[in-house]
C-alpha cells in the first residue's frame, strides 16, 4: 500500500511539475494573459507590416507575462493567415501617465 500511496503523489507532483513548465517561459515567467487582435480591428500605429502586406493579411497576438525577473513583460506576435512568422516584438508593459497614481494623492480615476 505504501507503494501505492507514493507513485500517485509522484504522479500527482509530476503531473503538476508538467504543467507549470507548460504553461511557463524559460526567461519570462508564467503567461498571464493572452489576447488575439479582431480580424476588423485597426494595427496598433507601432506594428509596422512588410510592403504589399495589408491588415486583413496577418493576425496578431498579444501575451502578457507574470516574470520572474526582470525582462519585458509583453511579446507581440504578427503572424500570417497561414501560420507564418511575419513579426516578433517584445517590451515592458506600462501605465498610460493619466491613470498614474498621484503621490500623496487620492487614487486615479477609474479605470485605472
Amino acid at each position: 500500500m505504501v507503494f501505492i500511496r507514493n507513485s500517485s503523489r509522484n504522479l500527482r507532483l509530476g503531473l503538476f511539475l508538467t504543467c507549470l513548465f507548460a504553461a511557463c517561459h524559460p526567461t519570462r515567467g508564467c503567461s498571464e494573459s493572452q489576447f488575439k487582435l479582431a480580424a476588423d480591428s485597426r494595427l496598433p500605429n507601432w506594428v509596422n507590416l512588410p510592403t504589399g502586406l495589408e491588415r486583413r493579411d496577418v493576425d496578431v497576438e498579444l501575451w502578457y507575462w507574470g516574470p520572474i525577473a526582470d525582462v519585458d513583460d509583453v511579446t507581440v506576435y504578427v503572424n500570417g493567415r497561414h501560420g507564418e512568422k511575419i513579426s516578433y516584438l517584445t517590451g515592458r508593459s506600462c501605465w498610460h501617465p493619466a491613470t498614474h497614481w498621484p503621490i500623496g494623492g487620492p487614487v486615479a480615476a477609474y479605470p485605472h
